[in-house]
């Protein structure tokens, strides 16, 4: 409850600061369409938007300076390893470790900028004045004049208070010339003032409230949800890290086991096939032995493909069937992982199966033997990982009593298409 009460306040502060923004741009709108022409609407309302974004830029990147996450604990331990082994716990032990160069420039950053803030108050409130009246001066066409006249006005207005007795001038008329000086000085000031502040209002709102708008935005973004995405990233990075790992041992498994594909399937020799056949039928032959007095399946007259459609056609029956899955190795490009399941349709086939033998039938670009025996095991299932470079047909043959089903590997729809093609 309280994380949901957490999530739906950020929501609301969101939508609050959005609305705001969308205010303050309404009021510049409704402003710049006040000025006395096109032309100066058109300046008023561009030099209040370059502002606005301006001040959004800088503020959003003090925002997100503040509120950088710092690297923790490595969540690794809450994941299982590659092959069941158990999973890293600390940073040292995992795959890559973050870099903190970031978070060690934002730190000193923020520091650096609470000090010297603290450190020059008066003097960046100075700045922030000029700079505010610089942008109101450029927004309002045709306010640099004004400014200029008042700032004559008081320039005059002073050097007629200070100056002397002229002549023969009399105490008296030396004194009202003097006061009238400083009502006129008074004047020239109140008028200069005024028209300075009608020139910062502007510049100041825009530049203050989009900065404070998205100093705010950028950093509850920040803090509550700039850890999600790191740790997504981060979570990503191992996934595929594992994925390299598993791939690579499923590779070393399928090479010495014989039952990775060679690197080409083009003008593959017929002969192959018929060459398997007839080393299958050797009494020495493991698959041979299995049931020696059941004939092998010859292969086809499909050149590149001599299993296809020599099984029946069918890759299951009321009785068997058999099931597949192909993804890309990951990092070797052109090479697919193979996954082959053999099993019964229901429970009272599985174990009849279990224990018993069958003759796998693999295409000719396999090493020897292409005919190779498998046995079901004590859940009547086989199950085996093949490394190919594209479809083909593979042909399952149960012992003892000679029941056929194959499996077209192109057929497969969730397999990729450059498998399927090749």
């Amino acid at each position: 409850m309280p994380s949901r009460f957490r999530v739906t306040q950020i929501g609301v502060a969101f939508r609050t600061l959005g609305i705001l923004s969308l205010l303050g741009m309404a009021l510049l709108f409704l402003q710049s369409f006040m000025q006395p022409s096109w032309a100066a609407a058109w300046q008023y309302l561009f030099i209040g938007g370059l502002a606005a974004i301006v001040a959004s830029g800088l503020g959003g990147l003090l925002g997100l300076i503040f509120g950088l996450p710092q690297s923790g604990v490595s969540v690794a331990k809450s994941l299982p390893g590659p092959q069941g082994a158990a999973a890293p716990t600390t940073a040292s032990d995992d795959w890559y470790s973050d870099s903190s160069t970031l978070e060690k420039i934002a730190t000193a950053a923020t520091t650096a900028i609470i000090a010297l803030s603290l450190a020059n108050c008066d003097r960046l409130a100075e700045r922030f004045d000029g700079v505010a009246t610089a942008v109101g001066m450029a927004m309002q066409a045709g306010v640099g004049g004004t400014l200029d006249a008042a700032a004559s006005s008081f320039g005059t207005a002073l050097a007629a208070s200070k100056d002397g007795k002229q002549g023969r001038e009399s105490d008296e008329a030396f004194g009202a010339r003097h006061k009238s000086s400083l009502a006129d000085l008074s004047l020239a000031q109140a008028a200069l003032d005024r028209t300075k502040n009608n020139t910062k209002v502007p510049g100041a709102l825009l530049l203050g409230g989009y900065a404070v708008l998205a100093f705010a935005t950028s950093y509850l973004w920040t803090r509550r949800y700039l850890p999600a995405e790191l740790a997504n990233a981060r979570l990503a990075m191992r996934t595929i890290s594992r994925q390299d790992a598993e791939d690579a041992a499923a590779l070393e498994k399928a090479r010495a086991n014989k039952l990775e594909q060679g690197a080409s399937k083009v003008d593959v020799d017929p002969a192959l096939a018929a060459d398997a056949v007839a080393k299958a039928q050797d009494p020495a032959s493991a698959t041979r032995s299995l049931a020696p007095n059941l004939d092998f399946v010859e292969p086809g007259a499909v050149l590149d493909d001599p299993w296809k459609g020599r099984f029946g056609g069918k890759s299951s029956d009321n009785r068997a069937q058999i099931a597949a899955s192909v993804r890309e190795l990951s990092g070797r490009p052109g090479l697919f992982l193979v996954g082959i399941a053999i099993s019964g349709r229901d429970d009272a086939v599985r174990q009849a199966l279990a224990g018993s033998s069958a003759r796998l039938y693999l295409h000719p670009t396999f090493p020897n033997p292409v005919i190779r025996p498998v046995t079901f095991d004590a859940n009547g299932e086989v199950a085996l990982t093949l490394v190919a470079v594209g479809a083909f047909t593979l042909g399952v043959q149960f012992l003892p009593g000679g029941e056929l089903l194959e499996l077209d590997l192109a057929t497969l729809r969730d397999a990729p298409t450059a498998f399927r093609l090749n």
